[in-house]
């Protein structure tokens, strides 16, 4: 986009001062999106005649996304979740059948025998949530 020329005049005494920047709103999800201010001309209001330093005349803002996650991207993942739901679902239809308890909690297998002391261990947590 071609930069733009704005006047601002500032009051004497104020260090700081805030313009407004108008952002074209879109469907898409960029990557970080930045626009340059720079200060040039800097003059003093009472004498023009006069210049003033600027020791920082250049500052980047960074413009946060605020964008929708665009309806491909939401096929996508839809279908990747899908696959893998499918995927452990059959895993678990062909594991043999036996007695007992196969599971994992927290990435650590549960051995046979456990069953009741991990309930009773959810059970105190979960009262211990509640009080």
């Amino acid at each position: 986009m071609a930069a733009a020329d704005l006047t601002v005049i500032i009051p004497p005494n104020q260090r700081t001062w805030e313009i407004g920047i108008r952002l074209i709103e879109d469907s898409t999800s960029e990557s970080t999106e930045t626009m340059n201010v720079e200060i040039s001309n800097a003059q003093l209001c009472d004498d023009p005649s006069q210049t003033v330093n600027i020791n920082r005349a250049t500052a980047t803002g960074t413009i946060r996304n605020s964008d929708p996650i665009p309806q491909a991207f939401l096929g996508r993942l839809g279908r990747t979740a899908e696959v893998q739901v499918v995927e452990q679902v059959e895993e678990r239809m062909r594991a043999p059948r036996e007695s007992g308890l196969q599971a994992r909690l927290a990435g650590q297998d549960l051995r046979p025998g456990m069953e009741r002391d991990v309930a009773m261990g959810l059970l105190n947590q979960l009262d211990n949530l509640a009080r």
